[in-house]
């Protein structure tokens, strides 16, 4: 599974259990990955202490992977050097991680170290905007379980077993054009794609990265059907993949990545067409033993206007935990010794752009 290409993915969402993490799958330290674990609070300078990395690895011509966070994409939680099979990771909540062997595989690198004296004098500030900040949070979470009630396939009457086997039919005739024996089955898990306060961000570089696009289509929830049974089969002919969990019910496939055989099938993000122009169309909705009847369509349909809207209010929610998380930011950000953390930054970017 070997890439050439800087890819970028999230490893956490937001999402109906409430946050999800892939942390702990960033790296595999048993395997020989180096990982530094990044220790501080908001506005220590984490996110661009990585930035400023994986720019001085690129440099040097070495492929970096990077994981926007999915409070705020603007910021990295994450970042993995290819080449160097190493990776600095945001530590801190709510993706507390550790070192599974400390000093041998992981280290810290604590940046709280540089925090000056005087924030003890801002504790109830800082406390009143934790409290909003999580508040909102919660707000999200509650609205996007309430969204996965009324997913399409929920609704009474749409789907049935008829429908689910002959998309695992269709799932089965790719399959056996597409797919061969593989070098040996492994599972990698990112999402592909997460809910923000940006809206809904979809990275179609990273799948376009694995090879074809086979878009998968079904507006009445027919698409984790078919990349279930495109996983069981990967599973068995040993082909290694990036399984993308949904962003809402990360217990079913988005995505299932297969860069060793050159293709990708991807649910089309967020209900929508897929962005760019994919090799192929697998339209799932014309499987159905039936079209619904109208009452039954109607339902669907008022499921679905009510899910964007409870997605919309979610958005909302996270939009307004970013605005207490900048000013949160704000308040530590006089209490921080950058220089000192400049200068730690300039021995990793020294070290990572050779």
């Amino acid at each position: 599974m070997k890439q050439t290409r800087t890819l970028r993915f999230f490893l956490g969402a937001n999402t109906a259990r409430g946050f999800y993490s892939l942390y702990d799958e960033l790296a595999d330290p048993l395997a020989g990955d180096k990982v530094w674990y990044i220790k501080g609070g908001p506005g220590n300078g984490k996110s661009t202490f990585m930035h400023r990395v994986a720019a001085a690895a690129e440099k040097a011509g070495k492929a970096v992977d990077t994981f926007p966070c999915s409070g705020d994409p603007d910021s990295l939680d994450g970042i993995y050097i290819q080449e160097d099979k190493t990776a600095y990771v945001d530590a801190t909540s709510p993706h507390v991680r550790e070192p599974v062997l400390p000093g041998a595989s992981g280290r810290y690198l604590d940046l709280s170290a540089f925090y000056l004296p005087g924030l003890e004098n801002r504790s109830e500030e800082i406390q009143r905007l934790y409290a909003l900040y999580r508040e909102q949070y919660e707000r999200s979470y509650e609205l996007l379980h309430a969204a996965e009630l009324c997913a399409p396939e929920k609704t009474p009457g749409i789907l049935n077993d008829g429908s689910h086997g002959r998309v695992r039919d269709e799932a089965d005739a790719i399959v056996k054009k597409e797919l061969g024996s593989g070098s040996g089955f492994s599972v990698r898990r990112r999402f592909l794609s997460a809910l923000t306060c940006q809206g809904h961000l979809f990275w179609e570089e990273s799948a376009l990265a694995a090879g074809r696009i086979c878009a998968v289509e079904s507006a009445y929830g027919l698409s984790d059907v078919f990349l279930q049974r495109i996983l069981d089969h990967c599973k068995e002919l040993g082909c290694p993949v990036i399984l993308c969990p949904d962003p809402i019910t990360p217990e079913k496939p988005e995505a299932i990545l297969v860069p060793e055989k050159s293709i990708a099938f991807v649910s089309s993000p967020g209900g929508r067409s897929f962005p760019v122009s994919p090799w192929r169309r697998i339209r799932l909705d014309t499987l159905m033993d039936k079209q619904p009847s109208k009452e039954c369509f109607d339902r669907f349909r008022a499921c679905g206007m009510l899910r964007a809207g409870l997605l919309r209010e979610a958005e909302g929610a996270l939009r307004q935990a970013k605005t207490y998380h900048d000013e949160l930011e704000a308040v530590y950000r006089p209490y921080v010794d950058f220089a000192g953390v400049d200068q730690l930054c300039r021995k990793h970017t020294d070290l990572c752009g050779k």
